[in-house]
């Protein structure tokens, strides 16, 4: 996963291009170019390959389009753009234009053979949600499996660790009610939920200074899943502010997709940890440092909000 950002200053004409440089399969049109909705779409107004330095362009100088698997022909036509490779020994140049009104732009690139995909966007806030979503979704899932296992040290019976793990849920469940109704009240959305992440990698370390402790390891695990469970009634409320429309069932949708993973990656990871140390020590380093980088990654999107 690539992030990169441009900031222009100064006065004056300014042409700027960036794009990716993806390798193809020789098949030809083994990969499919998707875009999301377009303003405006053009061929090089010159030729992009001239036959003097023998290069050969096959698309109609300047020639302005509304669909990939339209663009006009030099020598009368159409061909489609959308699948490549194409046109062998011919190179060609199209400038594509986001609609503006689109929250979010992106384009992509589909290997149907390879299974491989490659997918840009324009706004960065969408792969920070996604992360944020991750990082907490690893620290939910990892302790709400782990966590009976990790309070079974034969101090409790099998009934009172269900009895405690029940407790620590339900005062995580008030503490997120209670904590979005302030938010909800007072605002801020993006600066709690860093702050809920964090909350919770705190509690997940505390744990670990108390393994001798029991009452003060529980408090410390209810603390985790107490920011864990806000963070989840927080998250939901801040994509709305910038996707809506059309881009809001995509966005949500990708969101979701990095998201989610976390939910194999949190038990997957403290399983292998445990099995690899003999203790839930490390699982639990981890599900804290999980939490943290979600937490850094909201302070982050606070940036956006600035701009």
């Amino acid at each position: 996963m690539v992030y990169q950002r441009h900031v222009l200053t100064g006065r004056g004409p300014m042409s700027v291009g960036h794009h990716a440089m993806l390798k193809f399969p020789e098949a030809e049109g083994s990969g499919v170019v998707t875009t999301s909705r377009l303003m405006r779409a053009q061929v090089l107004p010159d030729l992009f390959e001239r036959p003097e330095m023998f290069g050969y362009s096959a698309l109609k100088p300047g020639a302005e389009f509304r669909r990939l698997e339209k663009v006009p022909l030099a020598n009368g036509g159409e061909t489609d753009v959308s699948r490549y490779p194409a046109r062998k020994g011919f190179d060609d140049l199209v400038m594509l234009s986001a609609d503006p009104k689109s929250e979010m732009a992106w384009t992509a690139v589909t290997f149907a053979k390879e299974r491989f995909v490659y997918f840009a966007l324009r706004d960065p806030r969408v792969l920070i949600l996604g992360g944020i979503q991750f990082g907490f979704l690893v620290g939910s899932y990892g302790i709400g499996i782990f966590l009976p296992q990790i309070l079974d040290t034969g101090r409790l019976s099998s009934l009172e660790i269900g009895f405690v793990t029940s407790g620590a849920y339900a005062v995580a469940s008030v503490t997120m009610i209670l904590w979005a109704g302030y938010v909800d009240r007072h605002g801020n959305k993006v600066g709690n939920l860093a702050l809920a992440c964090l909350v919770s990698a705190c509690g997940f370390g505390a744990s670990l200074l108390f393994l001798d402790n029991l009452v003060a390891s529980i408090l410390s695990f209810t603390v985790a899943v107490s920011g864990v469970n806000a963070a989840r009634a927080l998250f939901w409320t801040i994509p709305p502010r910038f996707l809506t429309g059309l881009a809001a069932a995509g966005g949500l949708a990708f969101i979701n997709s990095i998201g989610t993973s976390g939910g194999f990656v949190g038990p997957y990871i403290m399983g292998w940890l445990t099995d690899a140390t003999g203790s839930f020590a490390a699982g639990q380093l981890a599900l804290a440092g999980f939490l943290l980088g979600a937490a850094l990654l909201a302070w982050w999107l606070k940036s956006f909000d600035a701009e």
